[in-house]
């Protein structure tokens, strides 16, 4: 590409990673190839030391980081990325068992925590959920440290934990700090600060089949961590999320927008197909239109007009990042 040629959008390839919890649904769906591994996430675009997206088009197999790297002005247009790097993670989670019981710091918890990381705020929106799976998002009003320790010592972890039954759809914002578990039968989408950083308070008494013991718990850092003042997270049915981090929203039918000085993120899904079939079509100035699959994440870049039209029952869900003011 010329460096001086307006910049395109640009497809971006899926990082599997297996999970002790995972399940069989992402690969065949992202891929139309068969799993032999039980894959728990689907990283849609990531940007991290040693685990970076590679972009499917129109320059395959170069990584995001190289191509940030000569087109700075793609994700940011007004110079606030000071460092950049792209700021968020992207993912698709399939949950065959419960995820731990963690909690993730703020930026200052993760300077001191684990030098070199971000903090890790977060948003979900659920694509699937079996009847009667369940999200443990926040602790039940009035725990405190305390009670939560002594929960932990005597297996009850679940009964401090706020709880509601998940439903396709439903949208929950998990600020840093908050205490919270995704439990079994549950697809989502997931928005999150470009951190990887995870602390466990409660593993559910299970072992890990590699190496037939626990998986480490993370106590002192989790209780470091945990904002004992939040309470309760509850879902909300519209998707829209803006926080200092990122802006989440859903649309569909026929829209037209402009990038402004962010990049978006367009991630498209159609909730009634399970494979790589076409749900609409990505159109950006003089540009051929182009074709969204089910499953597909597009970066747009910055300052360029684009518009969508998307089949009934399709889905994008636009994410953009935020610099700071």
């Amino acid at each position: 590409m010329d460096v001086g040629m307006p910049l395109p959008p640009i497809r971006l390839q899926p990082i599997f990673r297996p999970m002790i919890w995972g399940g069989e649904f992402l690969r065949p769906w992202l891929t139309g190839e068969p799993s032999s591994e039980l894959i728990g996430e689907a990283w849609l675009l990531c940007d991290l030391d040693g685990t970076c997206s590679r972009i499917a088009h129109p320059d395959p197999g170069k990584t995001l980081r190289e191509f940030l790297l000569r087109f700075p002005q793609f994700v940011d247009n007004s110079g606030k990325n000071a460092d950049g790097r792209f700021p968020l993670l992207l993912k698709f989670l399939d949950t065959k068992l419960d995820l731990s019981v963690q909690v993730h710091p703020n930026d200052e918890q993760a300077r001191r925590l684990r030098p070199g990381s971000l903090g890790k705020t977060e948003a979900w929106v659920i694509l699937h959920a079996e009847p009667g799976s369940r999200i443990y998002a926040g602790l039940k009003h009035g725990v405190t440290a305390a009670d939560l320790r002594a929960a932990i010592a005597h297996g009850r972890v679940a009964d401090v934990l706020h709880a509601f039954e998940a439903n396709t759809g439903q949208c929950v914002f998990i600020p840093a700090g908050t205490v919270h578990a995704i439990g079994a039968g549950i697809r989502l989408f997931e928005i999150q600060q470009s951190s990887d950083v995870t602390f466990r308070l409660h593993d559910w008494d299970r072992l890990d089949p590699k190496t037939g013991k626990p998986r480490e718990l993370h106590l002192e850092e989790s209780f470091a961590c945990i904002d004992f003042q939040r309470g309760p997270v509850a879902p909300a049915d519209e998707v829209f999320v803006e926080c200092p981090y990122f802006r989440l929203r859903r649309r569909a039918g026929r829209f037209q927008d402009c990038c402004g000085d962010a990049c978006r993120i367009l991630v498209a899904f159609d909730p009634h197909s399970t494979d790589r079939s076409l749900v609409g079509e990505l159109h950006m100035g003089n540009d051929r239109h182009i074709e969204l699959r089910n499953g597909d994440t597009w970066l747009l870049p910055a300052a360029r007009s684009y518009s969508c039209a998307l089949h009934d029952t399709a889905t994008i869900l636009e994410c953009e990042p935020r610099f700071g003011p």
